[in-house]
């Protein structure tokens, strides 16, 4: 068995494996990790979803860090990564979300949030 076909059977068995983190883990993870954020502020953080008008911590409490910062007409665009097969078969990282920000905003979201997996989702920390 190749090593991609491994790799893809390992990626499928995690996300059908139900790995994902519960609503109230996520809620307890990101209270305990921002203290003086609002209960508003963690349920809107502990949904997981980047939307405009967050902040940059909260768009970072959601998806990490970014595999990719750049500028762009007065805004930080930062660039979260998916694998893609090559045409070798080999895994390449290549950008799936994009989160546009401007005076410490989320001012624009391109792309799509669900191809990237997300510390605050999946993790088990």
């Amino acid at each position: 068995m190749s090593r991609m076909t491994i790799v893809l059977i390992m990626a499928v068995s995690i996300l059908s494996s139900g790995c994902t983190v519960s609503r109230e883990a996520r809620l307890q993870k990101v209270q305990s990790q921002h203290p003086e954020w609002d209960r508003a502020t963690v349920e809107r953080v502990a949904e997981g979803r980047v939307e405009v008008g967050m902040t940059e911590e909260m768009a970072l409490a959601i998806m990490g860090q970014p595999g990719q910062i750049d500028r762009e007409d007065h805004m930080k665009v930062w660039a979260y990564m998916t694998t893609e097969v090559g045409s070798g078969g080999e895994l390449r990282p290549v950008p799936a979300f994009f989160v546009y920000l401007r005076d410490g905003r989320v001012a624009e979201i391109k792309g799509s949030q669900q191809r990237v997996l997300t510390p605050l989702l999946y993790s088990r920390s």
